[in-house]
């Protein structure tokens, strides 16, 4: 009479679908190791090893951010739902995709510009043809981080009402998009290109993991907030778009990336990083984007703590 019978359909059906992710992220590894044997181990064919650093860069801003916006916003999600608030429950979802969204948007644009001087920063042992292969994978990846952070919040909804079992249903063609993809992936590209059809594959699963969702939730939750949230998502694409263009060009007009050197890289990424991000809140101020100041809000607040 504790709620653990419950608890525990939940925990069955969230190991299930861990075990199933595992399966397709079993797949992709033994894909992207062939791609290196494929090519005779050639130095500018991405590998496992490749596909490792490209997936820690890409996880590093969700994990930064989206997740901690997530995991604040789930307490509110989870007690409204506790209580049949299914307004309130979709209000905070509401709020959590277009906050998460104004990040990630920037987040994708911003890393796709800075791709290659960025993979130079943080692979520090690995050599100029290397980290172009890890920046090529990075931004296949990248065209599903925006979809990664409304998924992972929906997903809080859906272990909110304690439904572990659509989330497993979910995780079936999602596991299957990753594996299929990066199979077909190594039958009509060149070796070099297959890991990067992996990153494409992933970006592809998350999209249909956010479809999936979203008609699930558009019905439980009597619809979704949705002109609000594409309303809000747009202005900030037409944002980051702008700061991207701007971020683009100060990088070129840098010249060789390689001949920067990994220092020049860090100042690159470092200065163009600023003046995108700069660009981009100036533009989400001129577009009058309210979910602006409810992301900024704690930032400032710890700040002014300390």
């Amino acid at each position: 009479g504790v709620g653990l019978g419950s608890a525990g359909k939940v925990a069955v059906w969230t190991f299930a679908s861990l075990v199933l992710d595992q399966i397709g992220v079993l797949l992709v590894t033994r894909i992207a190791s062939g791609a290196a044997r494929a090519s005779g181990y050639a130095i500018d064919v991405a590998g496992n090893a490749a596909y490792t650093n490209a997936l820690m860069i890409y996880l590093l801003p969700h994990s930064l951010v989206t997740v901690s916006i997530a995991t604040a916003l789930f307490t509110r999600i989870s007690a409204a739902a506790a209580d049949g608030d299914v307004p309130a429950v979709r209000g905070h979802l509401s709020l959590g995709i277009r906050m998460i969204g104004l990040f990630t948007v920037f987040a994708t644009l911003a890393l796709a510009v800075l791709a290659l001087p960025l993979t130079r920063v943080v692979l520090l042992t690995s050599s100029f043809v290397e980290s172009v292969s890890v920046a090529r994978i990075l931004v296949a990846m990248l065209i599903g981080l925006v979809p990664l952070g409304t998924m992972v919040m929906m997903k809080w909804v859906y272990f909110a009402f304690e439904d572990g079992r659509t989330i497993f249903w979910i995780q079936v063609p999602m596991t299957l998009i990753l594996a299929g993809g990066a199979w077909l992936g190594s039958l009509v590209l060149r070796p070099a290109w297959w890991v990067v059809g992996i990153g494409a594959s992933m970006a592809l699963s998350n999209l249909v993991a956010v479809l999936l969702r979203l008609a699930g939730l558009r019905r439980r939750l009597q619809g979704l907030d949705g002109t609000r949230i594409l309303n809000t998502h747009v202005r900030a694409g037409l944002a980051a778009l702008v700061a991207a263009a701007i971020g683009w060009g100060a990088l070129h007009a840098l010249g060789n990336i390689e001949a920067l050197g990994r220092l020049g890289a860090f100042v690159a990424c470092l200065g163009i990083g600023a003046l995108m991000l700069g660009v981009y809140v100036a533009l989400l101020r001129a577009l009058r984007v309210r979910e602006l100041q409810d992301l900024l809000d704690p930032v400032m607040a710890r700040i002014r703590r300390r």
